[in-house]
């Protein structure tokens, strides 16, 4: 089950506002929703755990302060803190300042997750998904790891039910991704320890080897997933590159923790109509939001087809020009 963040003021363009800047520019390990109404944040409460509570002291109630939510942050004109035994914020700040303060406060007592919090603020987690089949999915995922591990330490972690890797890479793993779930199954703190021992070097960049049997990632739950990016977040890496595939339980999960989603796409209707769908699924969902992190891509056409083709491919000069330029864009943003 996903852990919610609320946020509640009666200003619906203030709301607005605050969403779209935290759905489109923090990986913030929890689910929103939004308010302008304290009745309707109770009536929600009644059947839902809310994580964290961010409210306006104009809305602040001793009904709602009286309910079970693990933290309460109220926004006020003037930020003044402790107000009526809760932290407090300045609403009239930059978002960024202000969702920084929420989520120290957030983490104030729990130095894991103090700890993760400062990372994501200078970690980026990539996911590059797409409901379409053979679109260049991992040759993109290879070519723009590549591109970023010039300048950053990068770690690619594929999650799909069969990469193929040990056959196009010519390697036998001692350890793969089926390993690293198990540590962080038997004691979170000390998955930690088993990522470099886990990771491959591919170029500049390292990989997690994948799962040999998709049954052991069909196991896990999204609750889980969650976790396990968290603490992979805290690692000595500054990108992280996910490319979930359709085995996984917790798609959604993963990809909501994303600075950004990368789509790849084909220019046909059958490729439009599956999009199409999955964004509708989205929305039908709950997880609309996605949306807004989610940025399709073209990704140059493939002209190989041989066991060796997918390093070809990702190391084509196109498909370098390709991924350059998709950081370039992302550098402008």
């Amino acid at each position: 089950m996903s852990k919610i963040f609320a946020i509640c003021d009666f200003d619906r363009s203030y709301v607005k506002n605050l969403m779209q800047y935290i759905n489109s520019h923090q990986n913030i390990p929890l689910k929103l929703q939004a308010f302008t109404s304290p009745e309707l944040l109770k009536e929600y409460a009644a059947g839902h755990s809310i994580e964290l509570l961010l409210i306006s002291a104009e809305a602040m109630d001793e009904e709602i302060a009286g309910l079970a939510i693990g933290k309460i942050v109220v926004l006020t004109e003037d930020g003044i803190v402790d107000l009526k035994g809760f932290p407090s914020v300045n609403r009239y700040q930059a978002s960024g300042n202000l969702v920084q303060e929420v989520m120290q406060y957030y983490s104030v007592g729990n130095l894991a997750l103090a700890c993760t919090a400062a990372k994501l603020a200078t970690t980026r987690l990539i996911g590059v998904y797409s409901p379409i089949k053979r679109c260049g999915k991992t040759a993109f995922s290879l070519a723009y790891g590549e591109a970023c591990a010039r300048s950053r330490k990068v770690l690619y972690v594929n999650l799909e039910d069969f990469s193929g890797f040990r056959m196009l890479f010519g390697k036998e793993y001692r350890k793969d991704v089926s390993d690293l779930l198990y540590f962080y199954r038997e004691e979170k703190n000390g998955m930690l320890r088993k990522v470099d021992e886990t990771a491959e070097k591919l170029r500049d960049m390292y990989y997690f080897p994948p799962a040999m049997c998709p049954s052991d990632m069909k196991s896990v739950q999204p609750e889980e997933w969650r976790e396990w990016f968290l603490l992979l977040l805290q690692s000595r890496y500054e990108v992280i590159i996910v490319e979930p595939g359709d085995c996984v339980n917790g798609l959604e999960e993963i990809l909501s923790l994303c600075n950004k989603i990368y789509v790849p796409v084909l220019e046909n209707r059958i490729s439009e109509s599956k999009l199409k769908e999955y964004e509708d699924c989205l929305a039908l969902s709950g997880w609309e939001s996605l949306s807004s992190r989610m940025q399709r891509v073209m990704v140059p056409a493939h002209n190989g087809g041989t066991e060796i083709g997918l390093l070809e491919y990702a190391e084509s000069e196109e498909m370098r020009r390709f991924a350059e330029c998709i950081l370039s864009e992302e550098a402008n943003d």
